[in-house]
């Protein structure tokens, strides 16, 4: 066989390969988007009787503190849902840790718990002969040495025989909190126990079971629910059902899906690339600034799209994630570095201006050094799907048709308009004395503001 014969043979049978990998895809896609149609049209019918995406935990005060609240008053043998230790030994049954607690009266409970460095554990207590601390971590990663501070302060506790360090979290410790031998070694001493959101979710769905008042145990099964769906975000089994049963009809339609599961990655890069393209192109219409660190293109907390309106900022409209992996999207006012100080009036003015503009943030209950005034995406402006972008593809979808950019612009045009003759609140104070013949302070120098991240930030405008 010649040379131009083979590799004519070989691009054949490569073309055949592509167009039948094509077709395959082209199948289970609308397959999958059918069935899912459908049963969603299903779920329509019967909302009314059923509310099957209702949950309660949707309209209370649902971050990482409320969290621990709702779980250390279930933990609390003494607490009001009246159980007794029914959801403490639930939680604490084939952990191991447990053996030692005696729950003959009632330990002292506490959230966010100051230990001798200073830092806050988020669960702790204190029963006559040990002590326990939970850390717990829905969607944020662990800071440097939190975990092993903690195991040192629990350790020392005085007066106590027995302890132990309980980490929740679907993600395990990173080695800058914690060193892996010293877990390892933890572990095997029953000093340290990590539990994922979905062996939490099933015990307390567990104990739902053995729960003999209604509101309680109505409670209780709706909290399961929401660290199913909001930090496992495990979709509907009815829809999961649908899409299984699509993959598996056939062995190209098998192959289809890993094709596209190992396609979407890209597919998200893509469509990133594509928002800060178009916002690129919408703000440089507006002659506004904008300022981001790269790290929020691929997912990282803490690290914010932000737009200017005078370069000189120190406080400015930012777009970011309270949480890695495209969790927890919100946006506000932050300051653009750690070292700013604000006046508290300064600080109380910018939140009363944005909460006029835009409604009072419900998740906000205070206001924080960084941020005078945030929100996460609740309906106000963003859909609350936005708020996941992990698991959500409405955000996607915004990004592949323009809209998303459209907003975050439509957003910056509202707020440059409430500030426009308050630009003061927005400038550091030297700044705005220039016209008094003081000294110019200025950013020019090439400095760009962390936008709440410590960082490489990139500027365009």
């Amino acid at each position: 066989m010649s040379v131009a014969r083979l590799l004519g043979d070989i691009n054949a049978r490569f073309e055949t390969r592509t167009m039948a990998t094509k077709n395959s895809v082209g199948i289970l896609l609308p397959d999958v988007y059918r069935r899912v149609s459908t049963l969603q049209a299903a779920k329509k019918l019967v909302e009314d009787q059923l509310a099957p995406d209702f949950c309660i935990f949707d309209y209370m005060k649902n971050n990482e503190n409320g969290l621990s609240r709702c779980l250390a008053d279930l933990f609390d043998p003494c607490g009001r849902h009246g159980q007794r230790s029914l959801f403490l030994s639930t939680f604490l049954k084939q952990t191991g840790v447990g053996d030692w607690i005696e729950v003959s009266g009632c330990p002292l409970v506490k959230t966010e718990k100051t230990t001798n460095k200073g830092r806050r554990i988020d669960i702790f207590m204190e029963f006559d002969n040990g002590v326990i601390g939970i850390e717990n971590k829905p969607w944020a990663g662990d800071q440097d040495r939190q975990l092993s501070d903690y195991a040192d302060w629990l350790e020392t506790f005085p007066g106590k025989n027995h302890w132990t360090l309980i980490f929740l979290s679907n993600r395990g410790p990173g080695e800058s909190s914690i060193a892996g031998d010293r877990v390892n070694s933890l572990t095997e001493e029953k000093h340290f126990f990590q539990m994922s959101y979905r062996d939490l979710a099933d015990r307390l769905q567990d104990s739902a079971g053995k729960t003999k008042a209604l509101t309680v145990r109505i409670f209780v099964e709706e909290l399961a629910k929401y660290l199913r769906t909001r930090v496992n975000q495990e979709i509907d089994m009815t829809e999961e059902y649908e899409v299984k049963q699509s993959v598996l009809a056939s062995s190209e339609n098998l192959a289809a899906a890993f094709l596209v599961a190992n396609s979407f990655e890209n597919i998200k890069r893509d469509l990133l690339q594509k928002l800060e393209k178009d916002l690129r192109a919408a703000l440089s219409e507006k002659s506004y600034q904008l300022r981001y660190n790269k790290e929020f293109f691929n997912g990282r907390g803490w690290n914010g799209i932000g737009i200017l309106f005078d370069r000189d900022q120190d406080v400015c409209l930012s777009f970011e994630f309270d949480a890695n992996g495209y969790r927890e999207f919100a946006w506000g006012i932050v300051k653009t570095k750690e070292e700013i100080k604000k006046p508290e009036t300064t600080t109380l003015k910018i939140n009363e201006i944005m909460t006029t503009l835009f409604g009072h943030p419900g998740d906000q209950d205070t206001i924080y050094t960084w941020w005078p005034w945030f929100i996460y995406a609740n309906d106000i402006e963003f859909d609350k799907a936005f708020r996941a972008w992990q698991s959500n593809p409405k955000p996607w979808q915004a990004m592949l048709d323009g809209s998303l950019a459209n907003t975050m612009v439509a957003i910056a045009v509202k707020v440059h308009d409430a500030f426009k003759d308050r630009m003061d609140l927005l400038l550091p104070i030297t700044t705005m004395s220039v016209a008094a013949g003081a000294p110019s302070h200025s950013q020019d120098d090439g400095a760009s503001p962390n936008l709440s991240v410590q960082g490489n930030v990139e500027m365009t405008g």
